[in-house]
């Protein structure tokens, strides 16, 4: 025993690791035999290619494309640098994609789809098709008629609206705040249109400005308040500021050409931007601790750990794990130790992923007399690095909020620890220990025992060092005995049960009336006479029956 509690004065509280599931079902004591403790390092995920983190994402569809080209007079002189640039485009669109060249001047001349909506299998046809330069520019005529053709589609893709002009906005003053706001209205709903069909809103737009003079005069861009001056503010007017990239004459065929592999990164990052915000807010994963299943030790626990995902459509990776507690007497975690990585579904809000968490600990706070921990509780956190195989896709995410950068994450769990077996076998013995004691101190249990020949022996129970007694048999008429008990010279071992005997009994307040007897009975089983009843003895004895040299 002084051994055992040597070794439990000496230790701490740890938390071993987190197992593999396949020691799920090992129960009892066999479980924390077999353990097989390694060092966790952090692990990361393998990176998902492009191509198939957007089959994942079910983003395979492709967009379409509406180029819409100012066709007024100053724009003849920028020809040759238009055709390269909407080459450069048509040649990089897959056969997923589809795309429409709008030709657009002022009235009366009206904006023009020159390339309807389709699929493109010859570039240079559809190149073909640009109009000569002539007339004034209208660039509200030119978005109106860009929004038709994809309104027309009966497939509901990501769109993207490149306007290619020298920004001279000549006609914006016949241009009715109406047509603004209507534009405006149509692009609202298409991106509604595009919720209902279950594609993540994306309608975005590019103005490649070949220079010439801007419109010197800020106007209204419809009733919103937005004012413009120049066919990149336009834009931004109707689209918004953030869906809305300027693109120098000189970088316009490099664009173009990285246009599809770009505009699929906006919607692989429209499509998690949901979760980004999850993960950045520390509700992408949900942890919760099961019931602690104890060891026959009443040393350790193996606790149910379930990881659930709460992300939609990004796959998570939860690795490098920690643990440390702030529980009982502040006690620490030493060590982690386990599993290397947890892979939390493929996107599936819900996924979650179940786990053992062993716990052990040789050192609760505990008298000296215990053989096993009670029952207490213990918050522990668990730390752990959160990543995803979309990493890399997610760290070009346009707005830095939709970015995925791995990061630590923590979560606190209150753990009850159960009283072992053994614990609570110790609260039994300590219970008897504390009756014997107070029977040493108080007398319990004891009885006396009056013994007359031919008669029933007559038992007389004494619980508190100083007693009085009045039989009330026929046999003992006005009887009275007390008992009178030092609890300190019991201790000692000392102390007979000094007995007085009254044979007619005291007056009202305790004043003697008739003599008394004295009798002192030092030893269980010694039989005394009983004063004034002849025939008659007084003994001490057991709870039921008299002890062996008093019975009858």
């Amino acid at each position: 025993m002084a051994v055992r509690l040597a070794r439990l004065a000496a230790t701490g509280f740890v938390v071993v690791g987190l197992s593999a599931p396949a020691q799920a079902n090992v129960s009892g004591a066999d479980w924390s035999r077999t353990r097989t403790p390694r060092a966790v390092t952090a692990v990361e995920p393998p990176q998902a290619s492009w191509e198939k983190a957007k089959r994942s994402m079910g983003l395979t569809a492709g967009g379409d494309y509406v180029v819409v080209v100012d066709s007024s007079g100053s724009m003849a002189q920028h020809r040759g640098q238009v055709k390269s640039a909407l080459r450069a485009l048509l040649s990089a669109v897959t056969d997923k994609d589809r795309a429409a060249l709008v030709s657009f001047r002022a009235a009366p001349d009206r904006a023009t789809a020159v390339f309807p909506l389709q699929r493109v299998t010859d570039p240079e046809a559809v190149v073909s098709r640009l109009p000569a330069e002539s007339g004034g520019t209208d660039i509200s005529g030119g978005f109106a008629a860009a929004l038709s053709e994809v309104e027309s589609s009966n497939e509901i893709r990501p769109a993207a609206v490149i306007l290619v002009t020298d920004a001279q906005q000549t006609e914006h003053t016949a241009t009715t705040a109406r047509a603004w706001d209507a534009i405006r209205e149509r692009i609202k709903r298409l991106r509604e249109r595009q919720q209902e069909g279950r594609i993540h809103p994306l309608v975005r737009s590019a103005v490649l400005a070949w220079g010439g003079s801007d419109t010197t005069r800020p106007f209204p861009v419809g009733s919103s308040g937005c004012r413009a001056s120049d066919s990149v503010a336009i834009a931004g007017c109707l689209f918004s500021r953030e869906e809305t990239q300027e693109v120098r004459p000189e970088d316009a065929a490099n664009f173009l050409r990285r246009l599809p592999d770009e505009f699929g990164h906006r919607q692989f990052e429209a499509a998690l931007a949901p979760d980004a915000a999850k993960v950045r807010a520390g509700d992408a994963v949900e942890l919760k601790l099961g019931r602690p299943e104890m060891a026959d030790d009443g040393f350790s626990a193996r606790i149910q750990a379930t990881f659930t995902s709460r992300t939609d459509a990004l796959p998570l990776w939860v690795s490098d794990f920690t643990v440390s507690s702030s529980g009982l007497g502040g006690l620490r975690v030493k060590e982690a130790r386990g599993r290397d990585h947890i892979e939390l579904g493929a996107g599936k809000s819900g996924a979650l992923v179940s786990t053992a968490l062993e716990v052990t600990w040789d050192s609760v706070p505990q008298p000296w007399y215990a053989l096993a921990p009670p029952s207490h509780d213990v918050e522990l956190t668990i730390g752990y690095r959160l990543t995803s195989p979309y990493s890399r896709q997610m760290s070009r995410a346009e707005k830095p909020a939709n970015r995925f950068e791995p990061k630590r994450h923590t979560q606190t769990a209150s753990l009850g620890i159960p009283a072992a077996a053994t614990w609570l076998a110790e609260l039994a013995v300590l219970a008897a220990l504390a009756l014997l004691l107070m029977g040493r101190l108080f007398g319990l249990p004891s009885t006396l025992w009056i013994v007359q020949t031919g008669r029933p022996p007559l038992p007389l129970r004494v619980w508190w060092p100083a007693t009085t007694h009045r039989p009330g048999s026929a046999a003992y008429k006005n009887l009275v005995v007390t008992t009178h008990w030092s609890p300190l010279r019991a201790l000692r071992g000392a102390g007979p049960l000094n007995v007085t005997v009254w044979p007619n009994g005291t007056s009202g307040r305790g004043v003697v009336t008739t003599p008394r007897h004295p009798v002192e009975l030092r030893r269980r089983g010694k039989r005394e006479p009983l004063p004034g009843y002849p025939g008659s003895s007084i003994s001490r004895g057991g709870l039921l029956r008299p002890a062996g040299r008093t019975r009858t």
